[in-house]
Order: structure tokens, then sequence, then C-alpha cells
């Protein structure tokens, strides 16, 4: 979309996971615009790095050695700050390892709010302290870690926090993952709806914790 005039007082930037910009972050921005916000979604490769198009047969690998969370981070913020200017609220919603970056992004004053889902590398970076209402939804089914472990820490970091659980596997909010669970994904992106509108008004987060009981 053209930015350069604001058509709404929130943007929303979306952070893809480790396959780029795929149909399904192309689907997740429109149906943001539905909701009336202004979106961004940048290439987090070539942001980093201008050429990285060749991400060979292990693109999570590539990712880790080539890309890693800080470099996108602190490019994000570049962009935040270029744009604060221009809009009331700006809310950072990541996908796995976009969803780490966007961690990383709310202990930034810069930033009005953050929705992680499956950020499964959040557990390395516990030492972050929000400063913005942040929205975590996690798959409880992952095999590189027990998600569980990472219930009370992030409790611990008080109201700004909200986790939701599901009984899902990582990636579930994708059509395109083996892993897609359709009541997951429609009940996440209620949660994302939801996050949006109090975040827009100012309204405070609600209970810190629930669980969402739907089967893969």
């Amino acid at each position: 979309m053209d930015m350069s005039t604001p058509n709404s007082d929130m943007l929303v930037i979306v952070l893809h996971d480790i396959h780029g910009i795929t149909p399904f972050f192309q689907k997740t921005c429109e149906r943001i615009q539905s909701t009336g916000a202004d979106v961004l979604c940048p290439d987090l490769y070539t942001l980093v790095n201008p050429y990285a198009y060749n991400r060979g047969s292990n693109p999570h690998t590539y990712f880790l050695n080539n890309i890693g969370f800080e470099g996108p981070k602190e490019r994000i913020i570049d962009i935040v700050r270029s744009y604060r200017s221009s809009y009331k609220r700006i809310v950072i919603l990541g996908f796995s390892v976009g969803a780490t970056i966007a961690w990383l992004c709310s202990g930034e004053s810069l930033v009005d709010g953050v929705v992680g889902l499956y950020g499964s590398r959040i557990r390395n970076y516990m030492h972050i302290q929000p400063r913005c209402p942040v929205l975590l939804l996690f798959a409880l089914s992952e095999q590189a870690y027990h998600p569980p472990d990472l219930q009370k820490p992030l409790e611990e970091k008080g109201e700004h926090v909200q986790t939701q659980w599901y009984y899902a596997a990582h990636g579930f909010a994708d059509p395109q993952s083996e892993s897609f669970c359709p009541k997951s994904a429609d009940t996440a992106w209620e949660e994302i709806v939801s996050f949006l509108r109090k975040t827009e008004f100012g309204e405070k987060l609600r209970s810190n914790t629930s669980i969402t009981t739907n089967s893969v």
C-alpha cells in the first residue's frame, strides 16, 4: 500500500516467518486492512541483507545464521521511528521468528502494542521487559522446547503481558502449514482483532493467561 498518506490513525507492522512474505501474509495484511488499520509488511531478509534471496534447502538455519533477531529488531524500530509522527498507534504483529522480533521491540517506548504467534525463540529473550501491551499466542505442541515453561515467567512480567495457549502445533494459523488448525486459527484471529481494538482505544488487557482447548 501507499504509505505516503496515512488512511488510519493506527499502523500495524506485520513480521513474517522464515518463509518470507508468502500468500498467507499477504492475506493477513488484507484482513488487517479490513479492520480499518494501515498495514506494512517489510521483508526481514532484505532489511538485513539486500542479497538474501538464496536461502538454500533449510531456511530456518539460514535465518538463524544470517539474519538473526537483533538486526531486524533495530531496523523495525527504525521503521517505527520513521512513521511515529504519522500515527497515534503503532502495533507490531509477528509470526514465529517474526514474533520473537516483535517481542524484542516491545521493550521500546516507541511501540504501542505487540502481538506474537508461536514465537518459540522468545524463550531466549526473557530478560525483555515490555513497555507496551503484549499479546502472545503459543502452540502447546512444540518440538524444540516445552512451552508451558514460559507461562510463569511471562506472568511475572506484569499486566502488560497477556498469554493465550493453544492445543495446536507451531504454525497453526497458516493454511499452508502442515500444522494448520482452523479452529485455533479462527480463535487467534478473534484475539488479534480484539487486541487491536483495545490498543486503539487504550483499554487495559484482560486476564493474564488463558488456554484455548482446540485440538490440532
